[in-house]
């Protein structure tokens, strides 16, 4: 008997309480979501134009081929980010070592992320996947993946640092800045706005301006003579900066949200459509026949 009442007791509690899983359920997925996710910022830069129109500027800036030649000269092969907050992505003076690539590396079909840890002044390890090996700082090494060199970022004497390091592959991150790069001309015609993504904002801020200086030096007139833009930065890119990823306590507050309201409003609409139809809906159609019968019965006897 004592069992038969657990069971019983047991049943009746699912039956009441099962639905609230979905609250601990919900406010999982948030945290795998926002634990995973990436910090994204947007930059953008507001520039005028006095020898040219904005949308001649405009069509010169959105150019593949000045975009490659801003990613190669900022050696943005390589990503990096602090293992102990691998959510914000580090860059410039926050990052004490760096990997040079001979040549364009390779990734195959997933992007391959290293650790790497700076163990003294002269020497690190690197571990890609279950593999640890000790290098020294600018020693060539020879990977799968492609030939590099780690060197330390001048002026910088840590000795202890760890870092997680994206490998991007070159063909995909040409065509995501490409499309993260946004130039909308000025009703004025006589100025732009441009903007781009990425995970920090001093990235942002260098890919910007270093595209600018590349295109100051690489236009040429409609006779393919060379010209230098005259330009003013109204607007510079490392002062406009604004973050486009959610708050995490959002996402917590969502998924709490929608947690409840299943257990909540289950039984509500379980209620309504149990409760008894109002007298009115049954009264409504007998008015509307009544109506109709006698308007038959008049049109009968004109």
């Amino acid at each position: 008997m004592i069992a038969i009442d657990t069971v019983q007791r047991t049943i009746i509690g699912v039956k009441k309480y099962g639905l609230y899983v979905f609250t601990p359920l919900f406010l999982i997925i948030a945290y795998n979501y926002t634990s995973s996710s990436y910090q994204q910022y947007r930059n953008t830069a507001k520039i005028e134009f006095k020898d040219i129109s904005a949308a001649q500027a405009s069509a010169d800036l959105h150019s593949q081929y000045l975009v490659k030649q801003v990613l190669d000269e900022l050696n943005l092969q390589a990503s990096y980010y602090d293992q102990r907050s691998p959510r914000e992505e580090l860059y410039g003076n926050q990052v004490a070592v760096r990997l040079r690539f001979d040549g364009p590396h390779r990734t195959g079909t997933v992007e391959p992320w290293l650790n790497l840890d700076v163990v003294g002044k002269n020497s690190y390890t690197l571990t890609d996947e279950d593999t640890t090996a000790f290098y020294n700082f600018n020693q060539p090494v020879h990977a799968s993946f492609g030939d590099f060199t780690v060197t330390r970022r001048p002026g910088n004497t840590s000795t202890q640092a760890s870092y997680l390091v994206r490998l991007d592959d070159a063909d995909q991150q040409l065509d995501a800045y490409f499309k993260n790069l946004q130039i909308d001309p000025d009703r004025d015609g006589r100025s732009l706005s441009m903007s781009i993504v990425s995970g920090n904002p001093a990235k942002g801020a260098a890919f910007l301006n270093k595209l600018l200086q590349l295109y100051g030096s690489n236009t040429s007139d409609r006779n393919g003579e060379p010209i230098a833009p005259k330009f003013t930065l109204i607007e510079k890119p490392q002062d406009n900066v604004q973050s486009i990823t959610l708050n995490p306590l959002w996402f917590y507050f969502l998924a709490l949200v929608a947690g409840l309201a299943i257990p909540l409003g289950i039984p509500l609409i379980r209620k309504k459509r149990s409760r008894p139809l109002p007298s009115w809906v049954f009264t409504v159609p007998k008015m509307v026949d009544h109506v109709i019968q006698k308007g038959f019965v008049f049109r009968q006897a004109d």
